[in-house]
């Protein structure tokens, strides 16, 4: 009986390293998935500069010229 009770907390053990493990090699995923996100965004932002000033630009300045004279 007591090498049945030892079998099975080796047992135990072994799962429970083996999840830690695993947890372990899955964080390094999600550092690569956030930093493939953030470079296309930058691409992104890169490819599309112009338009998103003109945009911003255009609207700023409708803004200022619906705004009273101080």
């Amino acid at each position: 009986m007591k090498g049945l009770c030892f079998k099975m907390l080796l047992l135990k053990e072994r799962v429970v390293s083996g999840l830690v493990s695993k947890l372990k090699e899955n964080e390094g995923a999600g550092v690569i998935e956030v930093a493939v996100i953030i470079l296309i965004l930058i691409g992104l932002s890169l490819i599309f500069k112009d338009k998103v000033t003109e945009l911003l630009d255009s609207i700023f300045g409708n803004i200022n010229s619906g705004l009273p004279s101080l």
